[in-house]
């Protein structure tokens, strides 16, 4: 007997849906619960800095530069409308390159701070404070990604350093991005 278009189609759903593998004790399920009930109000810097070395001349056109980019673990509080949370973190970028002694230094670091405001929907369940830490580290950095971006390219250029584009922000990277301290 043939089987129906409609009927192939949901087998072929089916085939293809994606399996959930994330375990329940990472970030991303606390996160999920509440990406679904705020908005982005705002987001501001609370504070930035661009730093180089002073050994940026010795650079030639065939010095290899590399960056690592970490940003502290997020807080997140409630304003006083209970409706309301704001989220901060800090984004540290290191560029470092080898100098003319063939010594690989850190030729500057690019710091910003930014607060995010969410507003939560009128129908959102109540959050345990673990998902709203889930939430921040998951999004907070995700929706700060674009500014930070646009900081540090425009830092590298104040501080006459070469362009590196940054990649794209996965939700993922946030656990092996995220630090405790600056040190």
């Amino acid at each position: 007997m043939a089987r129906t278009r409609k009927k192939r189609l949901a087998e072929n759903r089916e085939k293809t849906a994606p399996v959930q593998t994330t375990p329940k004790d990472t970030p991303f399920v606390g996160a999920a619960k509440l990406v679904a009930h705020v908005a982005l109000d705002s987001v501001r810097y609370r504070g930035f800095s661009a730093q180089s070395s002073g050994i940026i001349q010795t650079l030639t056109p065939e010095t290899t530069l590399n960056f690592v980019i970490r940003f502290l673990r997020p807080t997140v509080e409630p304003t006083a409308n209970e409706r309301e949370y704001k989220v901060s973190t800090t984004f540290i970028f290191r560029v470092s390159g080898k100098t003319s002694t063939d010594d690989v230094e850190t030729l500057a670091t690019i710091r910003a701070s930014y607060e995010l405001l969410y507003i939560v929907s009128g129908k959102a369940p109540a959050f345990e404070p673990a998902e709203l830490n889930d939430f921040a580290l998951c999004y907070g950095a995700f929706h700060s990604w674009g500014y930070w971006r646009e900081y540090v390219q425009s830092a590298l250029a104040r501080l006459d350093l070469p362009t590196l584009t940054l990649p794209l922000f996965r939700i993922q990277m946030a656990p092996s991005l995220v630090i405790d301290s600056v040190d």
